[in-house]
Order: C-alpha cells, then structure tokens, then sequence
C-alpha cells in the first residue's frame, strides 16, 4: 500500500529534506514539519495540507536497473476542491513538480 500526495510549492523545503536525509538516525517527517493523519483505506499515513491524495494498493512491480517501478490501483481519491477541476487539471493549486534531482518547478493555471 501506498499514498500519493500532491503538495504544493510551500512544501519545497520538507522535500528536500525527505530526499536527501536518512531516516535512520532522525524522524524526517517531525525534522520537516510534516503532519500526518490516517488515510481512509490503506495502513500508510496521509501529509496534511497536500493539495490532494491518493490512496492506493499495488498491482505489481516492474524492476527497471536500480529503480523499481510499483504499479498501483487507486481505492480513493481526495483533493481541495479549490485546488483542481474536474479534470484534475490544476486551477489555484501551485502543484510542486520535480523536473530533476535538484531542480523543482510548479504547475499554477489561472481561473478559466
């Protein structure tokens, strides 16, 4: 099981954190300021104040080189309403997108 969370740019810096630090000699998600709450359907906790969540289970994996790929099924889904449309195409949202290891941009449409 697995939750996706869509966070904002205001999340930048607690990224960075969590991709760069061990866990195994810190708590990254207290180090970073991040709250948690149960999820509705799967055991792996929700970031409060993300844009949206997806909670999910997974179909299966896919080993590529030294990374694995984890397919998954979605059993719910939950955003801000003001965040995106139906279409879940961002609206207000300021969606973080990592485009490189170190290089972060963000995904922010005006009202249509």
């Amino acid at each position: 099981e697995f939750v996706i969370n869509v966070v904002s740019q205001a999340f930048l810096p607690a990224i960075e954190l969590c991709g760069n630090q061990s866990g195994q000699s810190m708590d990254k998600f207290q180090e970073a300021g991040l709250k948690l709450s149960p999820a509705f359907h799967v055991a792996p906790p929700l970031i409060e104040g993300a844009l949206a969540h997806l909670e999910c289970t997974v179909e299966s994996k896919i080993q590529a080189g030294d990374h694995t790929f984890f397919i998954g099924r979605v059993l719910y889904a939950q955003a801000q309403t003001n965040s995106f449309l139906e279409s879940w195409q961002a609206q207000t949202g300021d969606v973080l997108l990592c485009l490189q290891r170190e290089q972060y941009g963000s995904w922010k449409l005006s009202q249509p």
